[in-house]
């Protein structure tokens, strides 16, 4: 009896490890190898979209010739640097006309600065109020009166008043250079004006008013344009 139950033991053992040999998985075959400290290399290849933050526009502070521009789109520039060059023309063809378009881009320029000096203004009011708010958030999270997601607002509304300041300040600053160009044209316009005997007439000069990149020409070959032309 216990020999019959041994073998019966014994033949289900056998069956059910053939069973689990014929069923199982099969391993995952990997790939060894030595693990070494060493430079890693990532790369991403992907397109990608330039993001203007302040363009400006280059136009013609006084009518006349212009004369070619040698820069090309891609060129780094500097603030002052000079960028394109006028030649009025003629003394005795610079008329009323002329002189009172260049006193009408004055005027155009003088209002253009009042309105960012507002501009300026509404933004250091804005700014220095986030600042007083974040400081008394900052205080308050420290004291446990109020909960991290707040003050993270308070900070938020900060930077954000701050970037908002520092364009209103750009804004006025060139602001500011459009209406010294201006009033050089016009005093440039009334020189040539006052003296029609002048056998040498000096070009006008454009300079950048800031720092930055040509990102488009559009005018190169020697033209005469009007007041207000687009350059660059």
């Amino acid at each position: 009896m216990k020999r019959n139950a041994l073998f019966w033991i014994l033949f289900v053992a056998v069956i059910g490890g053939l069973f689990y040999l014929g069923f199982r998985s099969k391993p995952v075959e990997v790939d060894l190898g030595e693990v070494v400290k060493g430079p890693l290399l990532v790369t991403v290849n992907e397109d990608g979209e330039t993001r203007i933050r302040e363009p400006y526009l280059i136009s013609a502070p006084l009518a006349g010739r212009l004369l070619r521009v040698e820069l090309e789109p891609g060129d780094t520039i500097k603030k002052d640097q000079v960028i394109a060059s006028i030649d009025p023309g003629e003394p005795g063809l610079l008329d009323a006309r002329t002189e009172a378009e260049a006193q009408a881009r004055v005027s155009a320029a003088e209002a253009a600065y009042h309105r960012t000096q507002s501009q300026l203004e509404i933004a250091k009011a804005e700014y220095d109020q986030a600042e007083r708010y974040h400081e008394r958030d900052q205080g308050r999270f420290e004291q446990g009166n109020i909960a991290a997601a707040t003050l993270e607002d308070s900070e938020h509304a900060l930077r954000v008043a701050r970037g908002n300041l520092a364009a209103a300040q750009s804004t006025q600053e060139i602001a500011r250079f459009d209406l010294e160009q201006a009033k050089a044209a016009l005093v440039h316009s009334q020189s040539l004006s006052a003296s029609p005997e002048k056998p040498e007439v000096r070009p006008f000069e454009i300079h950048s008013p800031i720092d930055g990149v040509v990102l488009r020409r559009f005018q190169e070959s020697s033209v005469v344009v009007p007041i207000g032309e687009r350059i660059l």
